[in-house]
């Protein structure tokens, strides 16, 4: 039988690249190809495999990368080779997005496919900026709409008069350039002007904006503040007055600052982590790759004598995990290593010698090179065979 291929539509959660769940990280991980939209963070495309195809085929309001016909032809296509495809969609890929209409013409083409929900923007990007959507005392109903459509068209699907008169929270997806046309129109089913709204933008991003005003003073005040940066997400009631006081996001240390971490991908994940639950936007760019050595034979020679010596001083993570794969290939006995003593440079050094289920004997207080040095001065060092693995 002719092998069909798998279409994951993924919701990757708004900007915050953590947002994204557990399945759809997952779905990238296995995928040969990925077509990713604008509002999906692009570096959770680093989650995918070598080799993966990554297709950039976002949408944005006059600009369109590819039309949504190419995008399901593309899905078809590859589909019908037999790939694992993930649809990457801001948000939910479904809440205003058009994973429904993709399903349905997969469904159609008799490809497999698979939803997989996103954290929607509609409920995490006002609660990165302090706005309950919901509150026990306060209110108990949301009602979501898009502001993409005309106001003035007559087949509008939306039906502005009980979008005005509804009780509680009311949020607004893509109305910024709309935003005129759209108070206009709540004003005239009798909105009262008093009542509060916020313009957030970039929300969870480290760039997220937001702009609190009520009903008839908020067009003043974004031409005051030049408030234009997209997207936006515009959310109407009496519960943006919480965020005085729940202004959690804008107030982590780092919030607004990019941070550039210089490590190789795999070693920095605790640090882009750690960083990044301080608020700050942190940016990638490894400086150094590790390669075997030129001289192999060499290596292995020297690792296969380490016994031998008394020191072994290890001044990276990397030397460490280098050495001990070589180790332990040739040995299947820990003890081996025999009596030789080891020291390193720092902590993260002398975490990585532990996880091998050996002890440290010399750290320096200072995590340098000069520091380990002045260190070894102080030990008996006369007649001793020193290993320096790097």
């Amino acid at each position: 039988m002719k092998k069909r291929g798998i279409v994951y539509l993924v919701g990757a959660g708004p900007w915050d690249l953590d947002l994204i769940t557990m399945k759809g990280k997952q779905c990238l991980e296995m995928a040969d190809c990925v077509l990713y939209d604008s509002l999906a963070n692009p570096k959770l495309l680093n989650y995918t495999k070598e080799g993966a195809d990554l297709i950039y085929v976002g949408k944005k309001a006059s600009k369109h990368s590819m039309s949504q016909e190419k995008i399901q032809e593309l899905l078809k296509e590859r589909g019908e080779k037999g790939e694992t495809i993930v649809r990457l969609k801001g948000g939910d890929p479904i809440l205003f997005g058009r994973g429904a209409e993709e399903a349905e013409f997969l469904r159609e083409k008799k490809i497999p496919f698979v939803f997989v929900p996103g954290v929607s923007s509609a409920f995490a990007v006002p609660i990165y900026a302090g706005i309950p959507v919901t509150h026990r005392q306060h209110s108990s109903q949301v009602t979501i709409i898009t502001g993409h459509q005309d106001t003035e068209k007559l087949n509008s699907m939306i039906d502005y008069q009980n979008f005005a008169e509804s009780q509680g929270t009311k949020i607004i997806f893509m109305g910024f350039n709309q935003l005129k046309q759209i108070i206009e129109k709540l004003l005239s089913y009798g909105m009262s002007k008093k009542i509060p709204i916020a313009l957030i933008s970039q929300g969870t991003s480290s760039s997220q904006r937001v702009l609190v005003a009520d009903l008839g003073t908020i067009l003043s005040q974004v031409e005051k503040e030049n408030f234009s940066s997209s997207p936006i997400l515009t959310f109407i009631g009496e519960l943006v007055e919480y965020r005085e006081n729940l202004n959690w996001f804008e107030n982590t240390p780092l919030f607004g600052k990019k941070v550039m971490v210089t490590r190789t991908r795999k070693q920095a994940s605790d640090i882009v982590r750690d960083l990044s639950l301080l608020g700050a936007e942190v940016i990638e760019f490894p400086l150094i790759k590790i390669l075997p050595p030129s001289d192999k034979k060499s290596f292995e020679s020297f690792v296969a004598t380490s016994f031998t010596y008394d020191w072994l001083i290890f001044t990276s993570p990397n030397g460490v995990e280098k050495f001990f794969e070589c180790f332990f290939q040739r040995f299947v006995d820990s003890r081996s290593l025999g009596g030789v003593k080891i020291a390193v440079v720092g902590l993260a050094t002398k975490k990585k010698v532990e996880s091998y289920r050996f002890s440290v004997d010399l750290i320096p207080e200072k995590y340098h090179m000069e520091s380990l040095v002045d260190a070894l001065k102080k030990e008996n060092l006369k007649n001793q065979k020193i290993l320096w693995v790097r």
